[in-house]
């Protein structure tokens, strides 16, 4: 009888569906869900194998945690689901209001402020039913942007796109990432096989979960198909670097309150 060989932590979102394709049915792997928040507690803290977190978490974290998959969850332009609402011009933000499920968006906002707008912008937290106030904006990710009320203020901003006309590069927003501690011979093939299998029935799969996710079909089959991109390719790699050495320079880069334990 087969036994689990990898726990695995997977994003909660229908653009992860892509990554994991064919990966629940089998008997040596546990799929855990969470949203990416919390994916880096679940690592750091030995409770999953490998988990797909998000890119700041894995910058914040490279003396414990090592890449293991060119598979990611990346954009080359607009995002769908990594958004900026505003009531008043980008320009006049003072405070973002973040999504609580989100650690590199937030991030990347604050640099795209400072580097197209001039602007450093305060972050607090978005509460559920919360107005925003003067100089506020509102900062979601995921599948909940595609129903958001939000969506009706004046200002939308897609932060992918923002960052392809600013930089001319793609943006990694989370990669498959391990403990240095943890014996990952053959998962590097194995997520590479799911993402490939994923890419190829991208289609199928927008249809099949689009309402689970809030979705309708049409909008998750180019979101899936379009939208996202799940190789860590030459130039996802020199936009990811980018990344991290601007957030370094703005200080946005220290290491979060989590430890590595076994």
């Amino acid at each position: 009888m087969d036994t689990v060989r990898w726990k695995l932590g997977v994003v909660s979102y229908l653009n992860a569906r892509v990554l994991v394709e064919g990966l629940s049915g089998r008997q040596d792997v546990e799929l855990h869900t969470a949203v990416p928040a919390e994916l880096p507690g679940l690592l750091l803290e030995g409770r999953v194998d490998a988990a797909i977190i998000p890119v700041i978490d894995y910058l914040r974290h490279r003396e414990e945690l090592v890449i293991v998959s060119d598979a990611c969850i990346g954009a080359d332009g607009p995002t769908m689901t990594v958004r900026v609402y505003s009531p008043v011009p980008p320009e006049s933000v003072k405070v973002l209001r973040a999504d609580r499920e989100s650690h590199t968006s937030v991030v990347l906002a604050q640099v795209l402020w400072s580097g197209c707008h001039q602007r450093k912008v305060a972050v607090k937290t978005l509460q559920r039913g919360q107005q925003v106030g003067d100089g506020e904006a509102v900062l979601l990710i995921g599948d909940k942007v595609v129903t958001s009320p939000w969506r009706e203020v004046a200002y939308d901003i897609d932060l992918g796109k923002l960052w392809k006309q600013w930089t001319g590069l793609p943006f990694v927003f989370a990669v498959w990432a391990a403990r240095r501690c943890t014996q990952s011979e053959g998962l590097p093939e194995l997520l590479s096989k799911a993402r490939d299998r994923g890419v190829a029935e991208a289609e199928r799969i927008a249809r099949a979960h689009a309402a689970a996710h809030g979705w309708d079909e049409e909008r998750a089959v180019g979101y899936l198909t379009g939208n996202i991109k799940y190789t860590l390719g030459p130039q996802y790699v020199a936009g990811m670097h980018l990344f991290f050495e601007l957030a370094t320079e703005m200080g946005l880069a220290s290491k979060a309150d989590l430890a590595c334990r076994s």
